[in-house]
């Protein structure tokens, strides 16, 4: 299996080599891969045993006992507002100002409570 590994890692490897001038995107994106660095958590310090741990259980005994003691349940109390807004039908927006606004939305854009994605905003704005 071991094996198997290996020449499959020499073999994407020589790949990336090879497409470096027809394809420098693959080999700058193998690249970037390998040259990650991985870290690890721990050891941690386990204060009933006073002793450093690396047991996976341990350590996420330990982290879950410090988040927990930094946060706390948020209050379900909301205090008492008033908000004078204006109505809804008081607000103009014509439909050049609105053709703008849609223009300036990213193409990726998050679809809103509608659902509607941005592009599809984008390409239907003429539309009547």
């Amino acid at each position: 299996m071991q094996k198997l590994s290996k020449q499959t890692n020499i073999f994407f490897e020589h790949k990336a080599i090879n497409s470096i001038k027809e394809n420098s995107k693959y080999f700058f994106s193998y690249a970037k891969r390998k040259s990650k660095v991985k870290t690890k958590i721990g050891p941690l310090l386990n204060k009933e045993t006073n002793e450093m741990t690396n047991n996976s259980a341990e350590m996420a005994d330990i982290l879950a006992d410090q988040y927990s003691s930094v946060f706390s349940t948020p209050s379900t109390d909301a205090p008492d507002i008033e908000i004078n807004a204006l109505p809804v039908n008081n607000i103009s927006i014509t439909p050049d100002e609105l053709a703008e606004a849609i223009e300036e939305m990213r193409n990726n854009a998050a679809s809103g409570p509608d659902g509607i994605p941005a592009i599809l905003l984008k390409k239907c704005k003429n539309e009547e």
